[in-house]
């Protein structure tokens, strides 16, 4: 076991730099979250003097499926200290937007239900990169 010489402050204070929770809202936060929200986290990188907030695609994926299980019209949005950012917008026709570049492809909502038409889009992106640019 290594000892790491540094208080619980210390801790959270170098992970809430590189990290934050991400969880799957309504656009106006009017159901907060809870233990039983959709969520994940999300890491900060530095790149030509940008940051990027970078996920797992099956993360993004399980917030597609909840989406369309309930109906709802649900965005990643990142909580870290006072801040919540949204990632998505509403569109021209009252549909949602996320804000995300993937190298993978999602399901038509129509086959969120089926768990044999889910495996099919898990296989066929198997060999593309898992990570997902959220900007």
């Amino acid at each position: 076991m290594v000892y790491i010489d540094a208080t619980d402050e210390t801790i959270d204070g170098i992970v809430n730099r590189i990290c934050a929770p991400l969880f799957c809202n309504d656009r106006f936060l009017f159901d907060g979250h809870d233990e039983s929200t959709t969520s994940a986290t999300v890491t900060f990188i530095r790149f030509e003097s940008r940051v990027y907030a970078v996920t797992c695609h099956h993360v993004l994926s399980a917030f597609f499926t909840a989406a369309v299980k309930t109906g709802g019209r649900l965005v990643p949005s990142i909580h870290s200290g006072r801040s919540i950012n949204q990632l998505g917008f509403a569109g021209p026709n009252g549909q949602y937007r996320w804000s995300f570049q993937s190298c993978r492809e999602f399901p038509d909502a129509r086959e969120a239900n089926d768990p044999m038409a889910m495996a099919a889009w898990d296989r066929k992106n198997a060999d593309k990169p898992t990570l997902q640019l959220l900007t």
